[in-house]
């Protein structure tokens, strides 16, 4: 059928699965059959991009659409890339440009007529939020189950940004996916602080699901945010300082021979990995996954006294986190070394060669004990080839 290709993406945006639509799609949409599938795919995920803040991608899959669509493209298609414009403006932080864009074809293509709800019904938040003409029209229509969550979504952001917050304070909140699906990323992170200025814990979760899945856009809309001086401002440092986020990297560390940390497949150059203790504390944690602060600066430094040891471990720490995530900036909070006032501990997401190795090596006795040692057999080589030399060889931990 003509323009089935997005429907299954669609249907896992509306449905409140934003990242797994948007994922799936990018593997799908050069594969299209033909010129108006194209366009419709281009079309559909310079929306998602957009929404996710992505705004090169969404500029370069814009550009493709409007090839495919032709130099008389029909009304609805026209529609269609007008709401990606928008999009990008908001994307761009550029709220009053959307909304007065929107508002100019409204004039000419008003709700009610056909086109314009259309092509504004599966978004519904935004004509909401922007013009505030559309409001009415929302309110009386007859509208599904999802449309319902996104009318009630924009309206609760509408009464905290005059001032009374009680709808984001009182409200069922819906999955921080369902608020992705329905809102720009400016306004989910927006409508994420007033919920934890309100004490939604819903609103730390939301800002994590942004910042994991829609990644650096949501980032860089935090950190705006912080320079508000009001509570979304202060709302701002305190997620950014509490929430991780995972790298765009595969990083992995070997510890089996001589220490080395690679990114994608390339070893760091950073001179901070040459300190000795930097890699000392590093294989500390490979070997025990995290402990107690003081355990571990006795460990590094059993020489000197509590205080010193704890003053050195703390520099040494931030010297790693600058090692394993050299974009992060230093307010965000780090991802695979977490630490409080007690305790470090080392996230599993980092890819060590030694938990690899005591990995396979278990598979295989469990094999062994299974009675099945023609498994086992190819477990214990790879386990072999794994095995580079003695841990940590060369390091002085002295």
């Amino acid at each position: 059928l003509p323009g089935a290709g997005v429907t299954r993406s669609q249907a896992l945006w509306f449905a409140g699965r934003p990242h797994q639509a948007l994922e799936e799609y990018r593997s799908v949409v050069d594969r299209e059959r033909n010129a108006r599938d194209r366009f419709k795919g281009e079309a559909w995920i310079a929306v998602m991009e957009a929404m996710a803040g992505h705004v090169d991608r969404a500029v370069d899959h814009l550009g493709l659409a409007r090839q495919l669509l032709g130099e008389q493209p029909p009304l609805v298609g026209q529609g269609q890339l007008v709401g990606v414009e928008l999009l990008l403006r908001l994307a761009r932080g550029d709220e009053a440009g959307a909304g007065d864009g929107l508002a100019s074809v409204l004039s000419v293509a008003p709700l009610g007529e056909g086109v314009s709800e259309q092509n504004l019904r599966p978004l519904l938040a935004l004509s909401y939020v922007l013009v505030p003409e559309t409001r009415t029209f929302w309110d009386q229509d007859v509208l599904g189950p999802a449309q319902l969550v996104a009318r009630d979504l924009a309206a609760a952001l509408l009464s905290a940004r005059e001032g009374s917050p009680r709808a984001i304070a009182t409200m069922v909140w819906p999955g921080p996916a369902v608020v992705a699906a329905n809102f720009p990323v400016r306004w989910a992170v927006e409508f994420a602080l007033h919920g934890v200025v309100q004490g939604r814990q819903e609103g730390r979760s939301l800002i994590a699901w942004l910042c994991e899945h829609w990644g650096d856009s949501a980032r860089a809309v935090l950190r705006e945010a912080t320079d508000a001086d009001d509570a979304l401002g202060a709302a701002a440092s305190d997620v950014l300082a509490h929430t991780p986020v995972p790298p765009t990297q595969r990083v992995a560390l070997d510890v089996l021979g001589t220490l080395r940390l690679t990114f994608d497949g390339y070893e760091t150059a950073d001179p901070e990995w040459r300190r000795e203790r930097v890699r000392a504390l590093m294989t500390w944690l490979v070997l025990h996954r995290g402990g107690q602060r003081d355990e571990l600066a006795y460990a590094l430094w059993p020489e000197l006294p509590v205080d010193r040891a704890l003053k050195n471990l703390r520099t040494t720490l931030n010297y790693l986190h600058g090692v394993l995530e050299p974009r992060r900036s230093t307010r965000d909070a780090p991802w695979f070394v977490r630490a409080d006032n007690h305790r470090i501990d080392l996230q599993p997401d980092l890819g060590v060669d030694l938990w690899a190795f005591h990995a396979t090596i278990d598979r295989a006795e469990a094999a062994e004990r299974a009675g099945t040692p023609s498994e086992a057999l190819p477990l214990l080589l790879d386990a072999v080839a794994r095995y580079r030399g003695e841990l940590a060889a060369g390091l002085d931990y002295g």
